[in-house]
């Protein structure tokens, strides 16, 4: 792997500047590559035997039963599903068949891999696999070669990830999803052609459907472009720009409605269930009122729970961002990506103060999208660090760091989610397993 870790340099180039002018992957990093991902596959999978299933009164088993009906009936049964969650507002406490944009490809899925458990564990762990390749591929095209590895290699090893690619839950479908939405859009902002708008507005479309608070990540996107256009030299047409820009986020948004209602039977029936949803939030909830709630920093805790280390590095690669943000000789595409990645991060933690108590449910697998921000900012501190080192063992130390960066994230993930058992990674279950409350 070391050669994997060989520094690359990063010139200045114009934010105008196409990503497809960077070298493409060679043939040596498509075979490591895929070596990597055939062993995180193995390592995981040896794990799934040790998963312990509830098979009612949890998520798994509601997109068990979702998925499920589609696979033994196809499209056709998704509007009974909805009629039945209007006829059981009770089950507002757990995930609503709105989720289509996941539990049709899960049901696809399940006709090779049998309507079970085990089936969507798998499909989980494909989707972190496909994620893992993501990163790579469209970094390759933003960052320099030293910092699309590290950044892949950290994200591999993310010990919350892992954990969710065990589990028949959707949280490593919609990160891939999130993630791939996210790419498209910086692509959109600096080359905006219509084959990347068009493969945004159908990512994002996805993306919703999959999961509904996903709609969160519109105003950071909307916020980046607003950065963007800051810094671009070329000021004529920034307002329609803008508006494009704006047209792009409105656009899945109203698709997804549109399906909603559709197989809902009609919009007051779609309202029917937003009432029960709504009704059913973290102020009626006994488990959201007790391990939902909590103050915006909650997230922090969790990321520091999981992971320290590159928590902490990610801090301090944000901090030299913002020092270097307006230097002449840094790499405007890596502002671009950690501009869009701290807008993120930031307006999620904004969004958790407007709900302080317990409307927006504080969970950190909900939000594992924010794992890939850490690992791009964490790399960059990595990067920054490396230069302390005489030239002749840079190389040596950076590789020294990451393996322990990566046995201490893999450690967290065994000692939770392996040993531990760990189902939902709220605060109360980490800290307990961590053996700082009893």
């Amino acid at each position: 792997m070391t050669q994997c870790l060989a520094a690359m340099p990063s010139p200045a180039i114009s934010t105008d500047q196409s990503p497809s002018t960077y070298r493409q992957p060679k043939h040596w990093e498509w075979a490591v590559l895929t070596v990597f991902l055939g062993l995180i596959g193995t390592a995981v999978l040896s794990t799934l035997p040790q998963v312990h299933y509830a098979p009612t009164g949890n998520d798994e088993a509601f997109y068990l039963y979702y998925a499920g009906s589609v696979a033994k009936g196809g499209i056709g049964v998704i509007p009974d599903l909805f009629s039945t969650f209007r006829a059981t507002p009770s089950h507002g406490w757990f995930p609503p068949p709105l989720r289509i944009g996941y539990f049709i490809p899960a049901a696809i899925w399940m006709q090779n891999g049998g309507i079970d458990f085990a089936a969507l564990s798998h499909f989980s762990l494909s989707a972190f696999l496909v994620s893992i390749a993501g990163v790579f591929l469209f970094a390759r095209r933003w960052l320099s070669g030293l910092h699309t590895w590290l950044a892949t290699i950290l994200f591999a090893f993310s010990p919350l990830l892992l954990g969710l690619s065990r589990r028949a839950l959707q949280d490593t479908w919609v990160t891939l999803l999130g993630m791939i939405s996210l790419f498209l859009f910086l692509e959109c902002l600096v080359r905006p052609r219509l084959r990347w708008q068009i493969a945004f507005v159908g990512c994002f479309t996805l993306t919703l459907l999959s999961k509904e608070p996903c709609v969160l990540l519109a105003p950071a996107f909307f916020l980046a472009a607003l950065v963007f256009e800051t810094k671009k030299t070329v000021r004529t047409g920034r307002i329609k720009r803008l508006v494009h820009c704006f047209l792009l986020l409105v656009a899945p948004t109203l698709i997804t409605f549109a399906v909603w209602v559709f197989f809902a039977g009609g919009t007051s029936e779609f309202l029917d269930i937003i009432r029960i949803i709504l009704n059913n939030t973290g102020t009626t909830n006994p488990y959201l009122l007790k391990f939902g709630a909590g103050p915006w920093y909650r997230y922090l805790l969790d990321f520091m729970l999981l992971s320290p280390w590159v928590l902490i590095l990610a801090f301090i690669g944000a901090g030299s961002f913002l020092v270097q943000v307006n230097a002449r000789d840094t790499d405007h595409k890596f502002h671009l990506v950690a501009q869009n990645s701290l807008l993120l991060y930031l307006l999620i933690i904004s969004s958790s103060l407007l709900f302080e108590h317990a409307f927006l449910h504080k969970n950190v697998r909900f939000l594992a999208i924010l794992d890939l921000t850490l690992c791009i900012l964490a790399t960059h501190a990595i990067i920054e660090f490396k230069q302390l080192f005489p030239g002749r063992i840079r190389l040596a130390a950076t590789a020294a760091v990451i393996t322990a960066l990566c046995w201490n994230r893999w450690s967290s993930f065994s000692t939770l989610f392996v040993k531990g058992q760990l189902y939902d990674p709220v605060s109360a279950n980490l800290l307990f397993l961590r053996s700082i409350v009893q």
